[in-house]
């Protein structure tokens, strides 16, 4: 249903089977998910790591266990990827469970990924355009991140070639997210080729840049992919980006306050540091798993420099 995007905001994990419990005790605080959904937190407990390698230690909660041992990691490794930047799973009136929370970090896989992008990070360009060179790539989502590193790169123009491409052969009805995904970098992009591509089909793809709008697919999506719509309006408005300026305004305010109370002898709570915390790792996640280009720096910076 979400293929193509890893890190999915706050208010959509929420309201999803199995993360979902009943409406009043099913929420994320800062890095935690508080639910009372029994089936999910006893599932989720019983998932343990040996030797990087992931596995159910009660075979009970596969009613269909999968083939191989390989494969039944690394459909658990999806699973605690999915849950990304969350660190702890908290129970809510679960009166059977021996713990209550569920350190989901202590399961995460740190193994150096070989992938272009890493590459990048690491600062290796010659193994980064070597795997930018090959054509074998098994699933839009690395189409995606394909085109995310060439855009980290500078190179706007093979950015755009990969984007474009995306948004013409997605599906609309079976693919929004990948198809709304790259419309939504199109856009982006559209500032950067104005600015600094000036090749000899410059006019060409500007041309198809400007005819690539967001004009009715909400309408769209409300009818062929009513579960999508909270994402679609997150990134199209830059809601992303609202949320997390409103909430480190907020924590940033908070750790003010602490400080004057705690000069002055007084006490409070720390959650705010917590929070503040939380808010910018999702939104940096959001922005890298998902590969968005964001490229207001102004506003990255002004939101960095309150950390």
């Amino acid at each position: 249903m979400f293929e193509g995007i890893k890190v999915l905001p706050v208010d959509v994990i929420s309201k999803l089977h199995p993360f979902k419990g009943t409406d009043d005790k099913t929420g994320i605080s800062n890095l935690s998910l508080r639910t009372d959904n029994e089936e999910f937190f006893n599932f989720m407990s019983s998932i343990v790591s040996a030797n990087g390698v992931l596995k159910i230690s009660d075979n009970e909660l596969f009613i269909n266990p999968l083939k191989t041992p390989t494969d039944i990691s690394e459909k658990l490794r999806d699973i605690i990827n999915f849950s990304n930047p969350i660190r702890y799973i908290t129970s809510d009136g679960l009166e059977k469970t021996l713990k209550n929370q569920i350190c989901v970090h202590l399961l995460f896989h740190y193994e150096m990924c070989t992938c272009e992008r890493c590459n990048l990070e690491r600062l290796n360009f010659v193994r980064t355009k070597e795997l930018l060179s090959t054509n074998t790539y098994n699933s839009t989502y690395e189409l995606l991140r394909k085109g995310y590193t060439y855009y980290l790169l500078g190179d706007y123009y093979e950015s755009f070639k990969v984007f474009y491409n995306i948004y013409l052969d997605a599906d609309k009805k079976l693919q929004p997210i990948n198809y709304t995904i790259a419309k939504y970098n199109l856009l982006r992009l559209k500032v950067f080729i104005k600015s600094f591509y000036f090749e000899g089909d410059r006019v060409d793809v500007l041309k198809k840049l400007e005819r690539i709008k967001f004009i009715n697919d909400e309408r769209f999506i409300t009818q062929f992919a009513p579960y999508f719509l909270d994402i679609y309006k997150n990134l199209k408005d830059m809601k992303f980006y609202d949320d997390v300026i409103e909430s480190v305004d907020d924590s940033f305010t908070q750790i003010q306050k602490i400080y004057y109370r705690d000069k002055n002898g007084g006490s409070d709570s720390i959650t705010a540091f917590e929070k503040m915390q939380a808010s910018f790792l999702r939104f940096n996640s959001y922005l890298d798993h998902n590969f968005i280009i964001f490229n207001n720096y102004k506003k990255y910076g002004i939101l960095a420099k309150k950390l």
